[in-house]
């Protein structure tokens, strides 16, 4: 413990709260039960001793040695238990804070895998991240607990993955969320229509609100609340221009609080109440 500034630094409003790390160790004894690791958001977990057995998705189950990673997206069923005393360290970790747009597009295009779609496979830590995970715990031993010492932390592994490993060892890594991609979106043009805001989207979504906007912002180019108004406006607009419902109905529908809150909003984003966006023949 950094025993001369212990107070000093647990007090500073940046340390961080349990809840809030992106690094989590965890000493576990043989036959523990490791289901839901995953359940804060996407993790990155590596077995720095021991071994496990584990259980993705509806893959076939497979077995964590010392050393080894794997990833797990959010949203993934999760099982699995010690085969042995183990110490396993899980880092928040998402495929759009790990990749740039540049490098998201190399990995699209990825080598064709064999198995199982969504099986979670097994990357062998190379020696200077096996070195950089025993520093890691050093660290948090010595009370570096901090918010900032995580993210400098997350960015350092991120970074030495990103050189240390080629494009095909980082595409099996995070085949599973690459194949999620495709469906994210998907996902969204499903629902967007009956959501009117991001944290009830993220919550649909099994994510975590800073989770889901990266994401979107990977997917889409844009934040999703900015996203989702644009796409509010244009069915605002057309239920007005192309049905006879009264405006009070559409209000109610699109949770607007009244008639007179709907025409503010038709001022901002189109110029015009709705009785003069709306065709005459449909007026009421």
């Amino acid at each position: 413990m950094l025993s001369k500034y212990a107070n000093k630094h647990t007090g500073c409003p940046d340390f961080a709260e349990k809840g809030d790390l992106n690094f989590t160790i965890y000493g576990l004894q043989e036959d523990t039960d490791i289901s839901d690791l995953n359940h804060r958001g996407s993790i990155l977990l590596y077995i720095q001793e021991g071994s496990m057995e584990v259980t993705a998705s509806a893959a076939s189950s497979y077995v964590l040695e010392t050393g080894s990673m794997s990833f797990v997206p959010s949203g993934v069923p999760f099982k699995g238990h010690c085969l042995s005393d183990c110490k396993a360290v899980t880092c928040l970790f998402s495929i759009g804070l790990f990749l740039c747009e540049k490098a998201s597009d190399t990995l699209k295009d990825g080598p064709v895998l064999y198995g199982e779609p969504g099986t979670s496979r097994a990357l062998k830590a190379k020696p200077m991240i096996a070195s950089f995970f025993r520093m890691l715990e050093d660290g948090l031993c010595a009370g570096l607990g901090s918010a900032c010492f995580h993210d400098i932390k997350r960015k350092e592994l991120l970074l030495m993955m990103w050189n240390m490993y080629t494009r095909d060892e980082l595409f099996m890594l995070l085949q599973p969320a690459i194949e999620q991609r495709s469906s994210f979106k998907d996902f969204v043009y499903r629902n967007y229509r009956n959501i009117l805001d991001v944290k009830t989207f993220a919550v649909k979504a099994n994510m975590s609100v800073s989770t889901f906007q990266r994401w979107f912002k990977l997917e889409f180019g844009q934040l999703p609340g900015e996203w989702l108004k644009e796409r509010r406006a244009e069915i605002v607009l057309r239920e007005i221009i192309t049905t006879d419902k009264p405006f009070s109905v559409i209000a109610e529908e699109f949770g607007f609080s009244s008639g007179s809150h709907l025409g503010t909003f038709c001022k901002q984003h189109f110029g015009q109440l709705p009785s003069r966006l709306r065709p005459k023949n449909t007026r009421v």
